[in-house]
């Protein structure tokens, strides 16, 4: 990975004139970054309640909080593959979908690096029965 860094370059001497023609003048010259492994990845989701009825629509989101990229995203739900990406979205929530989900955040780096952050567990609540009146 490269950043850009800005120099300065001072004329010390001129062959051509009084020595009045030093000049300062800013160089751009890119400074390398070592690349990073990703490390420190977290699942977030909504919404905030552990707890989701059926039929919610739920949402998990990967992050990292360092690793040059690309960093990868893959999703594993009770340690099956089940999607690709930073996000995974779930919706009709049912009882398929309780359990443990797992993101493991990759990059490639002299080899592969992986961090894996796991989410808690999901539990699925059938929503009330509505009473009947007779």
């Amino acid at each position: 990975m490269w950043k850009s860094s800005t120099w300065l370059c001072i004329t010390v001497h001129s062959e051509c004139g009084d020595g009045h023609g030093d000049a300062q003048r800013p160089l751009r010259s890119p400074a390398w970054v070592p690349p990073l492994p990703v490390a420190n990845a977290t699942i977030t989701h909504g919404p905030l309640s552990h707890q989701v009825l059926a039929g919610d629509p739920m949402t998990l989101r990967c992050s990292v909080q360092l690793g040059s990229p690309p960093v990868t995203f893959t999703w594993l739900h009770n340690g099956k593959e089940v999607a690709w990406g930073p996000l995974l979205e779930l919706r009709d929530v049912d009882v398929r979908h309780s359990g443990t989900y797992q993101c493991m955040a990759t990059n490639q780096l002299d080899g592969h690096h992986v961090f894996r952050a796991l989410s808690h567990e999901l539990q699925w609540a059938q929503p009330p029965c509505e009473s009947l009146r007779w």
